[in-house]
């Protein structure tokens, strides 16, 4: 991206000869263009050669042609009549059919207020597309690039950020059509809408991206070709998390904001506040929330690139004179080692509930981890349960990165805490009944203390975790295939117990 800087010929950055130029071009342009009529490009009127939007835009063809008065002049000139001919003043007020809006579309903002756009490949099928030739899908793209440009306000945010998805695109989509559509708009853009990219990123490129990526450097700028970013599957979140914010990044790149093609059902923590903590090596950290009996209890997490293990525990209830560190806890989530944690869970009992992130299985590597968390009330059933829904999703991408093994991309493990069978699912969500623990009596409660008292440890501390203790049921989620899942969650249940049933976590 070109930053601004002394002479980088930005508004407010021009060196003394740039300053000169765009005078000289301001006064062409009212000479030759304008001539006293109202011309408006992009939400500047062009007779207005004081407004900083005017400047704003005149810079860009001026930006364009490396600072040549007559290159640029023709550029801007060639341009208002493109758009006097392809009727563009008036392109918002068409309708196109439905397969053309899952190709692209515009998603919040970056860190600096620029609009992110949003283009897809790998769900192109040539024949519905372009059935009737190439044109009405050339108008729909200009349109989206309009609805761009009507959200830059040409004094802040004069640009905006273009991610290009190459997810599912096959070696066979070499369809003649798609090469002359592809060609023909990345001539319009650079002809007709100068510096209007600040970054344009390809994610999810295929292996033989470099025969694609040659084929759009042919026909860009050297300028435009210095703003490319190419992010390998495993570095695509924390490539785009540099300058995305973490809440107005797809989830399907790792971010928490929801689009169409998202696959997570967790909303409730949308308008919570994103939290960011960096987890040292072999540290936890712990995050508590009072629950009332009809509470919910949602969370959503990832990690800016490796992974982290997460839990929901409980606190036993009449232990508020004990420190937080010295207090038995159940274990009501089990812990999932993952890089994208979503969850919610349901509480009939009320208590002090722990969302636990866990690094301790990491020698060497601290963790940078957002997240949110979230409490609302819920419609309890009327009839006497002791029973409450918990919905868990955790989703992991392939990266380079990886602490022990390389994660398949995009698999969804589901965590079932109430079967003792091994489960591996690749369903999106799935809702299951987890049993809260009972409170166990004094004399029950006396005789298994040895065997069931567990200290939560805190970042604070320098141990690595210690097992943890839960009541009620066992499950364990065994590693699979590449193609399934990473995650391991071992449970033995143990039948010489005499009232209480314990379970112990297996360490990652």
């Amino acid at each position: 991206m070109a930053e601004k800087f002394a002479g980088s010929g930005f508004l407010n950055y021009l060196s003394d000869s740039q300053k000169n130029t765009l005078e000289a071009f301001e006064g062409k342009v009212s000479e030759e263009i304008v001539k006293g009529e109202d011309v408006t490009l992009w939400g500047a009127n062009l007779k207005n050669k004081n407004d900083v939007e005017t400047r704003v835009v005149l810079l860009k063809f001026l930006r364009a042609r490396d600072f040549k008065p007559e290159p640029a002049f023709q550029q801007l000139s060639d341009t208002l009549k493109w758009r006097k001919e392809f009727n563009v003043d008036n392109i918002l007020n068409e309708t196109f059919p439905d397969q053309f809006t899952s190709l692209g579309f515009l998603h919040k903002t970056d860190k600096e207020g620029r609009p992110v756009m949003i283009n897809t490949y790998g769900n192109i099928n040539p024949d519905a597309v372009f059935g009737e030739g190439i044109d009405k899908f050339i108008r729909w793209r200009v349109q989206l690039m309009e609805k761009g440009m009507a959200l830059l306000n040409m004094r802040d945010v004069e640009n905006m950020i273009v991610i290009h998805d190459y997810d599912g695109v096959a070696m066979s989509r070499t369809d003649a059509r798609v090469k002359a559509a592809s060609k023909t708009i990345i001539q319009l853009f650079q002809n007709y809408y100068p510096e209007t990219i600040a970054r344009k990123v390809f994610v999810n490129v295929p292996w033989f991206f470099g025969a694609l990526y040659s084929l759009f450097s042919s026909f860009t700028s050297e300028r435009t070709r210095s703003k490319f970013i190419v992010c390998t599957k495993g570095a695509i979140k924390e490539k785009l998390i540099e300058f995305i914010p973490v809440d107005n990044l797809p989830e399907e790149y790792g971010g928490f904001s929801k689009t169409e093609r998202s696959k997570s059902g967790q909303k409730g923590t949308a308008d919570e506040k994103t939290e960011e903590i960096t987890i040292e090596s072999r540290k936890t950290f712990s995050v508590y929330r009072t629950l009332k009996p009809g509470e919910m209890i949602l969370w959503e997490a990832t990690t800016k690139d490796k992974d982290i293990s997460l839990a929901l525990k409980r606190e036993r209830d009449d232990q508020e004179d004990e420190p937080k560190e010295s207090r038995k806890v159940d274990v009501v989530v089990p812990l999932v080692r993952n890089f994208y944690h979503s969850g919610n869970y349901t509480s009939t009992m009320g208590g002090v509930y722990i969302l636990f992130f866990d690094n301790s299985y990491s020698m060497m590597n601290k963790k940078t981890v957002f997240y949110k968390v979230a409490v609302t009330s819920v419609e309890l059933p009327s009839s006497p349960s002791s029973s409450s829904s918990t919905t868990i999703t955790t989703t992991t991408y392939t990266t380079t990165t990886t602490e022990t093994s390389t994660i398949p991309e995009k698999h969804e493990a589901i965590v079932d805490a109430n079967n003792n069978n091994n489960t591996t699912s690749t369903t999106e969500t799935t809702t299951t009944t987890h049993t809260e623990p009972e409170k166990p009596s004094e004399a029950t409660e006396k005789k298994g203390t040895e065997a069931t008292e567990t200290a939560i440890t805190h970042i604070e501390t320098e141990k690595p975790r210690e097992e943890i203790v839960a009541a009620d049921q066992t499950s364990e989620v065994t590693e699979k295939k590449e193609t399934e899942t990473v995650e391991t969650i071992e449970t033995t249940e143990k039948k010489e117990t005499e009232s209480t049933e314990t379970t112990t976590e297996a360490t990652p």
